[in-house]
């Protein structure tokens, strides 16, 4: 990835991502939910598939307070301004078709003239039955004082995941005449 995350939740849970992923031997540990309070709360899963569409399967309280709405089954697009969706769209089946995490940056309005930041950690899930078909997802706000509900959302920054790179390989030919 070429940015590292703003936010202390957001890079808690990339480790946790690249360890559930990673080597199912190692047995390191690393960041427990505990060390980071607030975390849990801001998670939520799409589904994926249908990259018009982006439903909320699962969003924790905190996001549902922070949004000021019931998530489950609403459209994550229908949260972000029209002329962004294109771009969030992109990066979703980017980080689907990488099967590596994505980071979004916005501002969210939360009154007349003011807005808050926000980080968006976007990372595929495997699952058994269709593939990498759901999204983990994390929702920070960047500002210490956030006033609730955040609402239309528009992108400030987009950085995808880099795509896997092939490893180099040498190759010797030689001719005996």
């Amino acid at each position: 990835m070429s940015i590292a995350p703003t936010h202390p939740n957001s890079q808690a849970m990339l480790d946790a991502w690249h360890r559930m992923t990673g080597d199912p031997e190692d047995l390191s540990g690393g960041p427990v939910a505990q060390d980071y309070p607030g975390l849990l709360g801001c998670l939520f899963i799409l589904q994926g598939g249908n990259v018009d569409r982006l439903p909320f399967r699962i969003a924790g309280d905190d996001l549902a307070e922070m949004l000021g709405q019931n998530l489950i089954g609403a459209n994550f697009l229908d949260l972000w301004h029209e002329d962004d969706r294109p771009l969030l769209i992109a990066l979703v089946e980017k980080v689907l078709r990488e099967n590596r995490p994505g980071i979004v940056h916005g501002q969210g309005d939360v009154g007349p003239r003011r807005t808050a930041g926000v980080e968006l950690v976007f990372a595929p899930l495997n699952t058994t039955n269709s593939g990498r078909d759901r999204i983990l997802a994390l929702y920070q706000t960047l500002d210490k004082q956030t006033q609730s509900p955040i609402r239309q959302h528009k992108l400030t920054a987009l950085f995808p995941p880099e795509p896997k790179q092939k490893k180099a390989s040498l190759r010797l030919v030689a001719n005996n005449d």
